[in-house]
């Protein structure tokens, strides 16, 4: 929607990819641009009851008149909105609203009791607005992960905040508040030791697979991969330990690896028989140096002394290995 100087996405233009604080925005539009005409498929969110509670807030925080009880909530949520740093409410309270728990819970985790959970409510509804009306979770996949990585980036190149994010919305609430060490959190489900575990070992094989399909794992780290899986698999079974951890959720990774072993033995032993066939040859071409020299020795009754054999033999070493790298390079271009 186009409204004065101001863009916003709003669910009726996108409901599956919409501005998290569009409801903040659509207020501000309206406050900013009174005279500008709203297009009639818009009509309806001026009856929105958060939108008009935010313009009744808004008008009073610009002219300095006192805050009513719900007015401060939302200038709770104004203020945590503008937070920016790792530390603050806003990178905590946006992972949260992307799991399940309620907002009784997420008051208690935050507030410890002493915040309105309609501080929280409001934030949802003005800033993050990825719930239901009756609080619950949003069933859009898509959704879920827009709100947690809009731009899209990779996971190992997220922030802490955009990361979090993303562990709320797709492994949930015990994780999350495990990865905080929040042992006190209250909406804990007393989840197994391994079930942390088990969801990292999920998400790191999703993004190792995209890895392999897009060719950003070479050869080496492959084999170290798959050498790395055989060795935990021998190392639980000869300790005969019961956990699931890394088993179960490896079987699918351990299976395409073991598909692609052929691959990466065959591109190995060409390497490795490559490096022979030089190594060999520097060698016969050192030998064959060396009888030359101490042929000049018999021959001449020169001794040219061992440093100085052993430093005629290096050059010898380097131009033949100048020599090598040029040939490949010629043959590369042919």
């Amino acid at each position: 929607m186009q409204f004065g100087d101001s863009t916003i996405t709003t669910p009726y233009d996108n409901p599956v990819q919409y501005d998290p604080d569009w409801r903040n925005s659509f207020a501000l539009a309206l406050l900013d641009y009174p005279n500008e005409r709203l297009p009639q498929e818009y009509e309806h969110y001026k009856r929105d009851p958060w939108i008009r509670k935010q313009i009744t807030y808004i008008k009073a925080a610009r002219s300095g008149r006192r805050l009513s009880n719900d007015d401060n909530n939302l200038r709770l949520a104004s203020l945590w909105f503008q937070g920016s740093r790792p530390s603050d409410v806003k990178s905590r309270i946006e992972p949260l609203l992307l799991t399940p728990i309620s907002f009784d819970v997420i008051s208690l985790d935050i507030g410890g009791g002493n915040v309105p959970v309609e501080a929280f409510k409001a934030y949802e509804k003005l800033y993050f607005n990825i719930r239901l009306d009756n609080g619950g979770q949003n069933e859009s996949c898509q959704l879920r992960q827009y709100f947690a990585l809009p731009s899209g980036v990779k996971l190992s190149k997220a922030s802490d905040t955009e990361l979090w994010r993303m562990v709320g919305a797709l492994m949930g609430y015990d994780t999350l508040v495990s990865m905080w060490l929040w042992s006190g959190a209250h909406g804990l489900t007393n989840q197994s030791r391994d079930y942390m575990m088990d969801e990292m070992w999920r998400v790191a094989q999703s993004n190792l697979f995209l890895d392999i399909f897009a060719g950003r794992v070479n050869t080496e780290s492959l084999s170290k991969l798959l050498g790395a899986f055989t060795n935990q698999t021998r190392m639980v079974r000869e300790t005969n330990s019961t956990t699931s951890v890394g088993l179960e959720t490896s079987k699918t990774l351990l299976a395409f690896l073991q598909m692609t072993a052929p691959e990466i033995i065959n591109s190995a032993k060409t390497v490795d028989a490559s490096k022979d066939v030089v190594t060999k040859q520097i060698r016969d071409r050192l030998a064959a140096q060396k009888n030359v020299s101490m042929q000049d020795v018999v021959d001449r009754g020169v001794d040219i002394g061992e440093d100085a054999l052993n430093q005629k033999m290096r050059e010898q070493f380097s131009n033949f290995a100048t020599d090598t790298e040029s040939t490949k390079k010629a043959d590369g271009r042919r």
